[in-house]
């Protein structure tokens, strides 16, 4: 017996399509079909709500989005809270619906280390001081934090995706760990760490904006 779940690019059902066996008559492989819950993306389908329940949250194709927020908001870059798979579920998959949370945890560690307070750079006097300690601190940092960023979803594929653990290891042993993940990184995206990059450089930027008195000074996209 084979079964076909046909969808659109957003998980909206299509048609089901079994073929039965000398076995398995036609009703029962349709019976079968329609009481398999694992459909679109590997998500669980409920056929009377029409939602794909994933490990944390639930998805509604017909609107393209996540019934409740992500925790935190916004946690993987993309334009809402709400959005799944950042408007591409053809490139892209997110199985829990939630940013990795040792990253997470690693973004909250640069939020607590790096130096100066947000108040300070809402006054004039200090803000330029506060701006160019803090822009130090993340040229001083930045290679050991995506480093260490890049590990920890390295570390997470060996449970969550096999084969790009194995590819992973394969860049990490042929060049280094260091400069091997950073090629895979470069390579095959991921939507963990190029949430923990985007932050790490847009508040550098953002600091170095400061300092610079409104001049902007590129993206720092050679950290990445």
């Amino acid at each position: 017996m084979s079964e076909l779940y046909a969808h659109d690019a957003y998980g909206n059902p299509g048609a089901v399509l079994t073929a039965s066996t000398a076995r398995i008559p036609a009703a029962l492989a349709e019976a079968i079909a329609d009481a398999n819950v694992l459909r679109y993306a590997g998500y669980a389908f409920d056929a009377h709500s029409g939602l794909h329940c994933l490990s944390k949250r639930c998805y509604d194709p017909a609107t393209a989005q996540f019934l409740t927020k992500k925790d935190p908001a916004k946690a993987d870059g993309e334009e809402s809270p709400y959005q799944h798979c950042a408007g591409d579920p053809a490139g892209k998959v997110d199985p829990s619906g939630e940013v990795l949370r040792p990253v997470a945890a690693l973004w909250r560690a640069v939020v607590r280390e790096r130096p100066g307070s947000e108040w300070s750079l809402k006054v004039p006097g200090l803000k330029v001081l506060v701006a160019a300690k803090r822009f130090a601190w993340y040229l001083n940092n930045a290679r050991w934090f995506m480093n260490t960023a890049r590990c920890i979803v390295y570390n997470d594929y060996r449970h969550s995706d096999p084969w790009r653990w194995r590819e992973a290891r394969n860049y990490a042993e042929s060049m280094g760990v260091e400069w091997g993940l950073r090629q895979f990184f470069r390579r095959y995206e991921d939507a963990s760490y190029s949430w923990f990059a985007r932050r790490y450089t847009r508040d550098a930027a953002r600091m170095a904006e400061i300092l610079g008195g409104g001049l902007k000074v590129g993206k720092l996209k050679r950290w990445v």
